[in-house]
């Protein structure tokens, strides 16, 4: 019964996280876009375990990356 919590905890993270991802493109807000790569950095560490899957760990960077370029944008135009 405690293998099926993992995978709830899992997909939801992935699941939660791209919605977040979307919703923050749509509007442009940095703080869900980082709330987005922290919601991902779970199911990121758990494929880091796997040989082959290896580049998965680095698909948080891309929304922290993605926060911090719209955090400078909007610091640059105020």
């Amino acid at each position: 019964m405690g293998f099926y919590w993992v995978g709830i905890i899992f997909w939801g993270c992935t699941i939660v996280s791209l919605f977040l991802f979307l919703f923050s493109v749509m509007s442009r807000n940095s703080f869900w876009m980082m709330i987005s790569g922290f919601s991902l950095t779970l199911p990121a560490l758990y494929f880091l375990g796997s040989p082959s899957l290896w580049w998965i760990a680095i698909a948080p960077l891309i929304p922290f990356s993605l926060s911090f370029y719209m955090k400078k944008q909007t610091a640059k135009s105020d």
